[in-house]
């Protein structure tokens, strides 16, 4: 007999949470929110381009590495012509050359290159775009937190709402079954000749109250449901069971020290401070357009003609220097 009741309460205990209801708590919907949001995907890939930038900014100061190839055909080339030479002890004219001239270069003309650059001094522009860029950065990085901050923010304020929409309805449940047992109390009263129809009339009313009053807290909460859907960018179960909060205890404070405190930690104020920084960068890197700019270069080539237009054969050849720009007057 003992085994056949523990066999029972065990499917008892298999069934039983098949029948519970999901609960959701305030923290699953500030992760659901944080990983479904439209808004706060946009604030990141704005944040990942920036971090590409200040990639770009450092790859700027570096050298660079270039290959080049190139294949020209031309309709005609320059030739040089000399004039046969006549001997002194007579006889027929004597030419150096058959055809009567030289010619400079090649109808098909092949080069390959490679060259390597690396920039001197470009009036400080380089420095400057990367610092510009790293302010863009964390700029972009307090956008994002506060995106985060706006969306935590509406997910409680919207949680709260779905709470208290909960909360109404179960108090104009609870008034709508006491106004109902109140009304066959008096039904009973009006039959026994202890009480007046028109007081069960009035009761009759208070009944119809307190169901329009379950009517209006029900879509309420629908209302405060979807709104927490809309946030979360997310449906739930129409079953779901919200988690109750703790709020935290209240602390006192004076109003100074909130202000300091709030301008030391508002994400927006620290964004627009390296917005303000990556302006006053701008006007530095448009200053620099003024100075002469200076890098070096190295390249090696091969192809035909080389830099021997005379030979016009396939060569190597490499070119070292020092390049300068500087523009003057541009208006």
């Amino acid at each position: 007999m003992l085994q056949k009741y523990q066999i029972i309460i065990l499917l008892l205990l298999l069934v039983m949470p098949s029948f519970a209801r999901e609960q959701m708590s305030l923290d699953q919907c500030i992760e659901l929110a944080l990983k479904n949001n439209p808004a706060l995907k946009i604030k990141a890939s704005d944040l990942r381009v920036a971090k590409e930038s200040v990639k770009q900014s450092r790859a700027d100061m570096l050298p660079s590495i270039g290959f080049s190839g190139s294949y020209r055909r031309q309709s005609t080339i320059p030739e040089v012509q000399f004039p046969a030479i006549k001997s002194p002890f007579g006889g027929a004219p004597v030419s150096l050359f058959p055809s009567g001239g030289l010619q400079l270069g090649s109808l098909d003309t092949y080069d390959f290159k490679f060259t390597v650059q690396q920039p001197l001094f470009t009036g400080f522009r380089l420095k400057n775009h990367k610092f510009a860029a790293d302010a863009r950065e964390k700029g972009k990085q307090h956008d994002l937190g506060k995106a985060k901050s706006e969306l935590i923010f509406n997910v409680e304020k919207a949680y709260a709402g779905v709470l208290k929409a909960k909360k109404v309805l179960g108090i104009a449940k609870t008034w709508s079954e006491q106004v109902s047992a109140h009304l066959q109390d008096v039904q009973n009263y009006v039959e026994q000749g202890m009480a007046r129809k028109t007081e069960l009339l009035a009761v009759r009313v208070k009944v119809a109250e307190a169901e329009l009053a379950v009517v209006r807290a029900e879509n309420g909460a629908r209302i405060a449901v979807a709104a927490l859907e809309n946030v979360l960018g997310s449906d739930l179960k129409k079953d779901v069971n919200f988690a109750d909060v703790v709020l935290p205890v209240s602390q006192e404070t004076e109003i100074e020290m909130s202000v300091q405190r709030a301008l030391g930690n508002r994400e927006e104020i620290k964004s627009l401070n390296f917005s303000l920084q990556s302006a006053n960068t701008a006007i530095k890197i448009v200053k620099g357009g003024q100075l002469p700019a200076m890098s070096a270069f190295a390249s090696y080539g091969y192809g035909r003609p080389g830099l021997n237009f005379v030979k016009n054969e396939w060569m190597d050849y490499w070119i070292v220097g020092v390049g300068m720009n500087w523009q003057i007057w541009n208006w």
